[in-house]
């Protein structure tokens, strides 16, 4: 079960919206929207919210922790409070978004010692050390600044510590490339499913759900994880020690002496292991 300590649409629950969410730089205390990517607007169809301050952080993370005694809850997935970020001008300790790391980090420290397991999205490196399993893992860089080339430094720092898993890749832009992304880092597959889909969730803001119906995407789903088993069962769990970027060509050496090729182009290439068709990929040990 998913639980967004972060953001709230009203006071309840022992957390107020006049005296617990953030304050602005002007120090108002205001609402948020989500956006529309594509226009860059605010999203009429998504409710207004509050977000809550750091400040509050560890009390929302001890009701959590009752609340999970209650439901019986073997564990809990953090969707926000493992990603997000942000400032509250009301306190010095939080402009800039300062002391986000240390509040939320005492959240997953308490929910540990609980003995809950736990699973973040895109997590920040200080949420990824405690989970359990971090999916929606990112595959290229937010392009914030100018670069010349993409590296998986997160999967090169994470993989072989946590569980890395893709975003879904049937909601995804390019599929394909994400599936490549996933050879190239050997992190886990991920699908978004659901059994049926009525007109009013595929009109809804969550768009995801255009494209998750099981039988629409089931022969992907078997398709993908035949070509993908055998490799990542050896490659699961292993560390990276090398990775290489030649043009269109990765090469990746895992711990355990494996190597992958991906040859992200259209045309094909010779390798140490063979040649590698346009988007598709080689794995092996090297001859000595």
């Amino acid at each position: 079960m998913d639980f967004d300590l972060m953001r709230y649409t009203q006071s309840g629950k022992g957390f107020s919206a006049v005296t617990d969410s953030v304050q602005t730089a002007n120090l108002i205390r205001r609402t948020f929207q989500s956006f529309n990517i594509a226009t860059n607007d605010s999203d009429k169809n998504s409710p207004k919210y509050y977000l809550l301050s750091p400040s509050r952080f560890a009390d929302a993370g001890r009701k959590l922790i009752s609340a999970t005694d209650k439901l019986g809850l073997p564990g809990v997935s953090f969707g926000t409070l493992g990603s997000m970020t942000y400032s509250d001008y009301a306190y010095g300790k939080y402009h800039c978004k300062g002391g986000n790391e240390e509040e939320i980090s005492s959240v997953f420290k308490a929910v540990r010692k609980k003995g809950l397991e736990i699973v973040t999205s895109d997590a920040n490196l200080y949420a990824a050390i405690y989970s359990d399993y971090v999916t929606n893992s990112p595959t290229k860089s937010s392009q914030y600044d100018c670069i010349d080339q993409d590296i998986p430094l997160y999967q090169m720092v994470l993989k072989g510590l946590v569980p890395l898993y893709t975003a879904p890749l049937n909601v995804t832009d390019n599929s394909k490339y994400e599936f490549l992304k996933a050879v190239e880092c050997g992190i886990g597959l991920t699908y978004s499913i659901c059994s049926e889909v009525s007109q009013k969730l595929i009109l809804s803001t969550h768009s995801d759900f255009s494209a998750s119906r099981y039988e629409s995407v089931k022969s992907e789903i078997l398709s993908r994880v035949k070509d993908y088993s055998d490799y990542f069962s050896v490659v699961s769990g292993q560390k990276i020690i090398s990775h290489q970027k030649n043009g269109s060509l990765t090469h990746t050496m895992y711990e355990n002496g494996i190597e992958v090729y991906v040859n992200f182009g259209a045309s094909a290439v010779n390798t140490p292991l063979g040649i590698v068709d346009g988007g598709w990929f080689t794995y092996g040990r090297e001859e000595a």
